[in-house]
C-alpha cells in the first residue's frame, strides 16, 4: 500500500488535505481522484476558462503526481470570433 495525499481546488479555493489515503497504486488513487472531481462536478462546471476543479495527488513524500481538472474551454471553429465576442469571454 502506498499513501498518497489530495489537494482540492474549487470556486472556494484550494483545500490541502494533511491525512494521506492508502492505496494499492496510483492508478487506484487516480480512481478515487476521478471519483472527488465527479462530486464536485455536481455543484457545476466552471464558467470560464480561468476558472477551473482539480484534484491534484501526491505521493508518499508530498511530491505532485498528478493532477486531473475540469475546465470549460471555447474553441471557435472559424478563422475569427464571432462580432461582439473576443476569444476570452465568458456567456452566462
Amino acid at each position: 500500500m502506498t499513501t498518497f495525499f489530495f489537494s482540492i481546488k474549487d470556486d472556494d479555493g484550494e483545500f490541502h488535505v494533511d491525512n494521506g489515503l492508502e492505496f494499492v497504486d496510483l492508478a487506484a488513487a487516480l480512481g478515487y481522484a476521478h471519483h472527488v472531481l465527479s462530486e464536485m462536478a455536481v455543484d457545476g462546471i466552471p464558467n470560464s476558462p480561468e476558472e477551473e476543479k482539480s484534484v491534484a495527488i501526491e505521493g508518499p513524500d508530498r511530491q505532485p503526481v498528478a493532477v486531473m481538472s475540469i475546465r470549460m474551454t471555447l474553441n471557435f471553429i472559424q478563422p475569427s470570433a464571432p462580432e461582439g465576442m473576443s476569444s476570452g469571454c465568458s456567456r452566462r
